[in-house]
């Protein structure tokens, strides 16, 4: 509750209490991480997060919470890493997929970013953020056709989403000049 209210100073000295008495609370370790996350304190809550990994590694959760810290601290193959292994214990969990397609980007891997962007958006078609950023990705490839695609089916999916209106808008007055 502490965490939630913002308290995190009070936070963090419930939970360092917790793993003082129950070292092996994953839980405690997990919500470490994430309130060293939010103040920006990368290297602890990285570690926290692995001590995490160490005592329950079928957690996909984890996995997702480093791909997250290492994406951050602009470690990319690793975060890389971190997602693919969420994926492999969970496959059916959408966000590890965008997570994965934008880190794939952020790391200059196009093609691949493209494949998981494509598989994002053929196994959750109602995914509006996922046709929007697989449409800004195709732009920067080049792809035209494909990316007008993605902002037309977030169009229809959400009528007035400006950020896909923009896309299509720039990507129609290109074709005309």
């Amino acid at each position: 509750m502490l965490e939630k209210e913002g308290q995190l100073d009070a936070a963090e000295s419930a939970f360092r209490r917790t793993v003082a008495l129950y070292p092996r609370m994953t839980a405690a370790w997990f919500e470490l991480s994430n309130i060293h996350t939010r103040e920006g304190k990368y290297e602890p809550a990285l570690q926290e997060c692995e001590r995490a990994v160490s005592l329950e590694p079928e957690q996909p959760t984890f996995f997702i919470c480093l791909g997250t810290l290492l994406a951050r601290m602009n470690r990319h193959s690793a975060a890389i890493e971190q997602f693919r292994k969420a994926i492999q214990i969970e496959p059916d969990h959408w966000d590890v997929h965008l997570a994965l397609a934008m880190e794939l980007s952020r790391a200059g891997r196009m093609a691949e970013a493209t494949s998981e962007f494509g598989e994002v958006v053929r196994r959750w078609p109602d995914r509006i953020q996922a046709h929007l950023d697989f449409g800004q990705i195709l732009v920067q490839q080049g792809l035209r056709d494909q990316a007008m695609q993605q902002f037309q089916e977030v169009l229809r999916l959400d009528p007035g989403n400006q950020a896909a209106r923009q896309g299509l808008d720039s990507l129609q007055n290109e074709s005309k000049k």
